[in-house]
């Protein structure tokens, strides 16, 4: 590994961390739902919510 690739993984900020709520909650939607709804239905219940939320950061999480 180079050093300029062993600093910058160091230094990433994990994307995610910055969204646990977002996360928590869209984990909550899938174990509301029996684990039946996918990042589609996810996206759309976090829509009536009132949550805007990226179709492929729920993807990444469910």
């Amino acid at each position: 590994m180079t050093r300029s690739d062993y600093y910058y993984t160091i230094n990433k900020i994990d994307k995610d961390k910055k969204n646990q709520e977002l996360t928590e909650e869209i984990k909550a939607i899938y174990a509301e739902h029996k684990k039946r709804y996918g990042y589609r239905r996810i996206t759309l219940e976090l829509a009536r919510r009132g949550v805007c939320a990226n179709h492929k950061k729920v993807q990444r999480q469910v």
